[in-house]
């Protein structure tokens, strides 16, 4: 069970760090003065990372077909990608 559990979140950092980078400006700048980054203006609940963790879960516990890891990382992904990017077209 926890295989299927803890797998979403690796698939949200992934997601968030690769393909949508959403923070690399504040990363790349605190990187070369050796700080961590203090961004107040990032939200303290991302509600879209956590409605795919949902759906990611239930989708490794239900379906049975591949590995339920493996499936839960790629529906979590894909699912945190398409909210993110609906997220963004909202907000202009």
């Amino acid at each position: 069970m926890l295989g299927v559990i803890f797998p979403p979140i690796a698939g949200i950092i992934l997601i968030d760090y690769y393909i949508l980078q959403t923070n690399r400006q504040s990363l790349d700048e605190t990187r070369e003065k050796g700080l961590l980054p203090d961004d107040s203006s990032t939200p303290l609940i991302g509600w879209s990372a956590i409605m795919a963790c949902i759906l990611g879960t239930i989708v490794g516990i239900v379906f049975k077909i591949g590995i339920p890891s493996l499936n839960s990382i790629l529906v979590t992904g894909m699912a945190y990608w398409l909210l993110m990017k609906i997220k963004r077209v909202c907000k202009k």
